[in-house]
């Protein structure tokens, strides 16, 4: 229906609101009819074919395999991995002979005494969903195997058929990512000495280690890093190969000789999952050891060289000896070693011993060569009498004055002397120091002035080493002799307060 519009002069057509609004409807109703009249000529098809589907599947056993995990997931290179599969009946038939067989390839391998071939025992017409049946396999996976999927056949069959069927499964594999510091460079530190100190890190995993962040610590904080932090970097470790990063550190002078612990850290990216994984690690490193001496030319008097030794290293040295050895230029008379105990650091003491220079033409007991002549023990009276005895006491002391010329001669000449010290370190090891101490012209002439006086007195002393340091007596003698002093005046005045009060009790006693 058209309704025509007029209106000044222009004439225009619209469509009537009312039949635009039914025609949908119609349309509807149209469908719906044919619907009603088509539906009961299908329903005949319908119920054909479903009956014939549920016929199939109660006639007959629809097996299905599926992989119903791993353990662990993903699988690590070089170790054990567990599959389990399902195994599931959908059909109406049971069946009781249904085997199924593992078919490992590289990098799988079945453990050594399981089966490949296992029986699913009997299952039950459409037993699936909860109730399906577990078969549990265990494999070694390949040292050298990368990392990645690999494919898992399993053939599953009857045990009366020769039908079969084959299953492809996936199963993800990880290399193990292990990193170790295999080395380091320096296992004692001395304080307060800069030491180059290497670690030689080794990547022992199955796969290469990526991004790789190093850093050590210190808790104590007694070895410190010098010239840059405590961190390194690597770019990537290849499978067995390693990698070496280098640090200047400085253990504190002042630090306790002892062994320290020091924290080492691996950060690396897991090119599995892209996430940063660490280790930690612990290491010892000792510090303390060895350390140095001064040897200096001290003085030369009454027939003995004394030397000066001082330890000039950052650690202490126990059970110090010092010794003459064998030289060509000179030669011990007596004791050629010296026992000083303990140095602890920037300490000095003093070792004497009987020198002179060349080879030893005499000695105190009048050794001449290869022979010796022994002087008896005489009275003083006898000495001055006895035509042999004042022969014996001039050979002497020509002897002496030959060693004492010698010795002269030999210091004035310039020559030097190889001096040795044995000592125990703080880490209980014996070491041996030869110096070369250059002697000291200006102390001979001392030493010909004392001895001739020494000769002349017709006294030689003690042979061998001569001890330099103080006894106890005459380092403080005058320390006792204060307090015996104020002992010996306490005493006497007690002593005169006594007899004061007996006098006065005397006198008393007369009176009454």
């Amino acid at each position: 229906m058209t309704i025509v519009e007029r209106s000044q002069g222009d004439t225009r057509m619209t469509q009537n609101p009312l039949r635009r609004r039914t025609m949908p409807t119609a349309i509807l109703m149209l469908l719906l009819i044919m619907a009603v009249l088509i539906a009961p000529l299908l329903m005949p098809a319908a119920l054909a074919a479903s009956s014939s589907s549920s016929g199939s599947l109660a006639g007959t056993s629809a097996i299905t395999l599926s992989m119903v995990n791993q353990v662990p997931d993903p699988a690590l290179v070089g170790g054990i991995v567990d599959v389990r599969l399902g195994v599931q009946n959908s059909g109406g038939v049971p069946i009781d002979d249904l085997l199924v067989e593992l078919l490992p390839e590289y990098p799988f391998v079945l453990v050594p005494g399981s089966s490949a071939i296992q029986s699913t025992g009997a299952i039950k017409g459409y037993q699936y969903n909860d109730n399906i049946k577990i078969l549990k396999y265990s494999m070694l996976v390949d040292n050298s195997a990368p990392a990645g999927s690999y494919d898992l056949k399993v053939k599953y069959y009857q045990n009366s058929s020769s039908a079969s069927t084959v299953r492809n499964f996936s199963v993800d594999v990880e290399g193990q990512q292990i990193a170790e510091v295999i080395y380091i460079d320096q296992t004692s530190l001395l304080p307060g000495m800069l030491t180059t100190m290497k670690f030689v890190i080794n990547n022992v995993g199955n796969t290469p280690l990526q991004d790789v962040t190093f850093r050590w610590a210190n808790a104590d904080d007694i070895i410190l890093p010098v010239g840059s932090d405590n961190t390194k970097h690597i770019k990537s470790i290849p499978i067995g190969e390693s990698a070496e990063v280098a640090y200047q550190v400085i253990a504190d002078r002042n630090a306790v000789a002892g062994l320290y612990k020091m924290d080492l850290t691996f950060t690396y990216r897991d090119p599995t999952s892209g996430a940063t994984q660490e280790m930690d690690s612990i290491a010892g490193i000792y510090v303390g050891g060895g350390t140095d001496f001064d040897v200096s030319f001290s003085e030369s008097a009454s027939g003995s060289t004394s030397f000066s030794i001082a330890n000039i290293g950052s650690n202490p040295a126990y059970s110090v000896a010092v010794r003459i050895p064998l030289q060509p230029s000179w030669t011990v008379t007596g004791s050629d070693a010296a026992i000083l105990g303990n140095l602890n650091t920037g300490d000095y003491t003093i070792a004497s011993f009987t020198l002179s220079g060349g080879r030893q033409r005499g000695a105190f007991a009048g050794t001449t060569g290869t022979s010796t002549t022994s002087i008896a023990p005489q009275s003083a009276d006898s000495a001055t009498t006895d035509p042999s005895a004042q022969g014996a006491r001039a050979f002497a002391r020509a002897d002496m004055g030959d060693v004492n010329s010698s010795m002269t001669a030999a210091v004035a000449s310039g020559s030097s002397i190889r001096v040795q010290i044995d000592y125990t370190d703080t880490m209980g090891q014996r070491h041996s120091v030869i110096k070369e101490v250059p002697m000291n012209t200006a102390s001979s002439a001392n030493s010909t002035g004392s001895a001739a006086a020494m000769a002349a007195a017709g006294s030689f002393g003690t042979r061998g080493r001569v001890v330099q340091q103080q006894t106890f007596l005459q380092e403080y003698k005058w320390h006792l002799f204060i307090v015996l002093l104020v002992i010996g005046a306490l005493w006497y005045r007690g002593h005169r307060k006594k007899k004061l009060l007996a006098s006065l009790q005397s006198k008393s006693a007369q009176k009454k």
